[in-house]
């Protein structure tokens, strides 16, 4: 699969022993500086939802919270909240281009989007570079989340269409709100900091300060635990094919903007309604509510 993506300008079976060979100098060159993983204390933000077991059968059709039961919503932050995607695929591209990744060719951003985008960095780098150690992995990742908030910086970030009016809607009627992101914690503080929407949530929860991030349930459960609510009380917006898988595998209906990924693979990963907007997002919403 990668071989057809990752360049038009080279035949695939040069391109694969190029890419391969890339990976094994690159994984030789990284810096080898000790790391250490830090865990950080924000508003209820440890993971302790159990895992679905083996064999369990989850709905990847649930509906929307029926009237009057909508006591909470799910959102997802990079991609969801922000467009930020734009942004992620020039810090890759740059990235990946030093390290001489693809002979030095810059990755486009369909591959970007096909094999990046709304993933945890620790399964992104390691599928760039098998067999890289756990201290070079977040190394890389460390630089390519560096270089992504030096441009959010620079570009800015503003949030998606309709976003604050259905807070707004949200508020008014006391529906809580939790953020569930795989984003690292400076780059969550990043963008909700620019959003003005930091001290907003009830809860933040951050992938990596769960056992498992997405796409896997854990974040989502733990998420409507924080704020008090069922699942049938609730529902997540997100905007990755990750993202819409963690939230069916919690049994969570979920909303998925099409703002970086197409509609068929949003569809595919089991989305409970597909919408260009957060103004249709509350159209939705406020019909289920019989408003």
């Amino acid at each position: 699969m990668i071989l057809s993506i990752l360049s038009t300008a080279s035949a695939a079976g040069s391109l694969g022993a190029a890419v391969q060979t890339t990976r094994s100098r690159l994984v030789g060159r990284v810096s080898s500086a000790s790391l250490q993983h830090r865990k950080h204390s924000i508003r209820q933000l440890h993971c302790r939802a159990a895992a679905p077991a083996a064999g369990t059968k989850v709905a990847t059709m649930v509906q929307l919270p029926a009237k009057g039961k909508l006591k909470g919503v799910l959102f997802d932050i990079d991609g969801t909240l922000v467009n930020s995607d734009p942004l992620h695929y020039l810090a890759w591209r740059d990235l990946l281009m030093e390290k001489g990744f693809n002979g030095g060719r810059p990755i486009t951003e369909e591959w970007f989007t096909e094999h990046l985008s709304g993933g945890h960095n620790p399964e992104a780098v390691a599928f760039l570079f098998p067999g890289i150690n756990d201290v070079d992995n977040a190394a890389i990742a460390d630089d390519k989340e560096a270089r992504f908030r030096k441009l959010a910086e620079k570009e800015g970030l503003k949030a998606n269409e309709g976003l604050m009016e259905f807070i707004a809607w949200l508020d008014a009627r006391g529906v809580k709100q939790a953020a569930v992101t795989n984003a690292p914690k400076l780059n969550m503080i990043a963008m909700l900091k620019a959003l003005g929407l930091y001290d907003h949530f009830q809860s933040l929860v951050l992938g990596e300060e769960c056992e498992r991030a997405k796409p896997h349930p854990d974040p989502y459960l733990v998420g409507a635990k924080n704020i008090g609510v069922a699942l049938d009380e609730c529902f997540a917006v997100e905007d990755s094919p990750s993202g819409v898988q963690a939230a069916v595998a919690g049994n969570i209906p979920v909303i998925a903007l099409t703002v970086g990924h197409p509609r068929h693979r949003l569809e595919a990963a089991g989305a409970t309604h597909i919408v260009d907007t957060f103004w249709e997002v509350a159209e939705l919403v406020k019909k289920s509510q019989g408003e």
